[in-house]
């Protein structure tokens, strides 16, 4: 009789544990969901980068502060306020300012230079804006100049992340040109 109830009791608890389980997991199920719901930033939006890895590889001491330029898309059709810029898995280099500059249709795009990269922009440095709070009107050639400060022999990042908001809604992207900075020279 005793093996009985002791079963018996046994199998109300593993009932009573199912179903404590199953309400934990309904409860994280709904509780992911509303996670969900409330999260205001998506993923790529107006500013979605065209896919592909590239790298961009340069000597050191040269381009220990260097000029990283990432080419925004011009075809947007709204106004994109520039929130944060922030390097992707960087090693060796830290990002120091972004700034944010309108390119006439026939002119050259920066891809990296020295900091002020007034050699390849003498004309167009100059009416440079800090990025973040500014905003990028739709259709605008515009590109961020990414000032990077290598901190070692070698140095690198895998792009920079950058959270914007358009149309009331924040989103992310990220460059997908990486940068690398070698006192040994590239490869």
């Amino acid at each position: 009789m005793e093996q009985r109830g002791g079963r018996r009791a046994g199998e109300g608890r593993r009932r009573r544990v199912a179903a404590r389980s199953r309400a934990v997991g309904a409860t994280i199920g709904v509780a992911l969901v509303l996670v969900a719901v409330a999260s205001t930033v998506t993923l790529g939006g107006p500013l979605e980068m065209a896919d592909g890895e590239y790298e961009v590889c340069a000597p050191l001491p040269r381009h220990a502060h260097a000029a990283y330029g990432v080419n925004l898309p011009s075809g947007r059709t709204a106004d994109v306020t520039i929130a944060s810029v922030a390097p992707v898995a960087p090693v060796g280099i830290t990002v120091r300012s972004a700034h944010l500059i309108t390119y006439p249709d026939d002119h050259h795009r920066l891809m990296l230079d020295a900091y002020p990269p007034v050699e390849q922009l003498p004309d167009l440095w100059p009416t440079a804006v800090g990025a973040i709070g500014a905003t990028v009107p739709a259709g605008d050639v515009v590109d961020l100049v990414v000032e990077l400060e290598a901190t070692g022999d070698e140095a690198s990042l895998d792009g920079v992340e950058i959270v914007y908001t358009a149309d009331g809604r924040t989103y992310v992207t990220q460059s997908h040109v990486a940068v690398t900075l070698r006192t040994a020279g590239c490869v």
